[in-house]
């Protein structure tokens, strides 16, 4: 597995992005809108990423399409900010965000064969952003192709150009679209669980490279993923989702030792296990109860209080606000804001969750 690289950027700086109170929200039969996305807020810092973490249908893919300006119909962003360094997202219109897309930020979706046009060349795919976003003529914009297909590590990467998505490998459509979403040196990178169905060799190739161009490129970068593992690897900040709201937020090796959210100690505690049960060769594997509510009928108030091992009644009237429990960290859970839950002691077998 590699190792997550270090970032020279200061947490003290102006943000890259600053998100608050992000609210999506999408109608339902019943009168009721379902809110995907509700009230999130996080911070991105220019040369670090934030991982976006949690179950699926929890609001991590879709706040990142919140950020591109791809939020499908009929879902609609009712509310929030959205700042890259310093200009305003939500509300662009269809022509701003045809000049900020790519450009500005750009997205590595999640499966490359329904993201990649398959009835066009890699060539062709590439070429057109490139003469779109930094306008070069046909023959640079050749030339810069195969230039970002060699850097991505795509070998003999000028005869890949006339290659169709369907004629390369999981791994390498990836690695085309990775080519794809910076060919125009954007500032915020996302990556919509780029690993997804890659082996794990290949998946970590990937991850490798997504954090060598970071460095090079100093952008933001988010990185939605359902594996722990995958944000522990390559993240600086982590962001836990759940039923829509962020219920955890901070350093990444400080929210996986010492998780300050029931849910966020559950997935790291299933992690561990995981990790414990192929080390001694036995599948037994700590699992949360339950499952995530229906977004059109949350309970009241703590939406993961069905689930909790620590519930109380008064957590059925928490409006789930993040808190700060220890110096770093942000919790919305109505139990930890009172009594941060302190780092395990030596000897404790949750000391190093990962």
């Amino acid at each position: 597995m590699i190792g997550r690289p270090a970032s020279e950027s200061s947490p003290a700086e102006q943000p890259l992005l600053s998100v608050q109170g992000l609210s999506i929200g999408f109608p339902t039969r019943s009168e009721a809108v379902a809110m995907a996305a509700d009230e999130v807020s996080f911070e991105v810092q220019a040369g670090r990423t934030l991982g976006l973490v949690g179950e699926s249908g929890c609001g991590k893919s879709v706040t990142l399409r919140a950020l591109i300006g791809l939020v499908a119909y009929p879902g609609q962003v009712v509310g929030g900010s959205a700042k890259l360094e310093g200009r305003e997202l939500l509300g662009l219109s269809q022509h701003e965000w045809e000049r900020v897309r790519g450009s500005k930020v750009a997205m590595i979706f999640q499966d490359p064969m329904s993201a990649l046009n398959p009835i066009y060349t890699v060539g062709n795919q590439l070429c057109e952003v490139l003469r779109l976003k930094r306008g070069l003529r046909r023959e640079e914009a050749r030339s810069e192709a195969v230039r970002l297909l060699d850097h991505v590590g795509i070998r003999a990467a000028a005869s890949r150009l006339r290659d169709y998505p369907h004629q390369l490998s999981g791994g390498m459509r990836q690695r085309v679209m990775i080519a794809i979403a910076i060919a125009a040196r954007p500032r915020l990178l996302l990556a919509d669980e780029p690993t997804t169905a890659l082996d794990v060799t290949v998946q970590d190739q990937i991850l490798a490279l997504i954090a060598e161009l970071r460095q090079q490129m100093n952008m933001g970068t988010i990185l939605v993923s359902h594996d722990l593992s995958v944000v522990a690897q390559v993240c600086d900040e982590i962001a836990v989702m759940y039923a829509g709201r962020v219920v955890e937020r901070g350093p990444v090796d400080d929210v996986l030792e010492n998780p300050q959210h029931p849910y966020t100690e559950g997935l790291a505690e299933a992690v561990a296990q995981l990790q414990g049960a192929h080390a001694n060769g036995r599948r037994a594997l700590k699992t949360l109860g339950g499952q995530p509510p229906s977004l059109s009928d949350l309970p009241p108030g703590c939406s993961f209080a069905p689930r909790c091992r620590y519930r109380q009644p008064e957590c059925e009237q928490f409006d789930m606000h993040l808190q700060r429990s220890t110096a770093t960290q942000l919790t919305a859970c109505l139990i930890r804001q009172r009594q941060p839950r302190p780092r395990a002691g030596v000897g404790d077998e949750r000391e190093a969750v990962l």
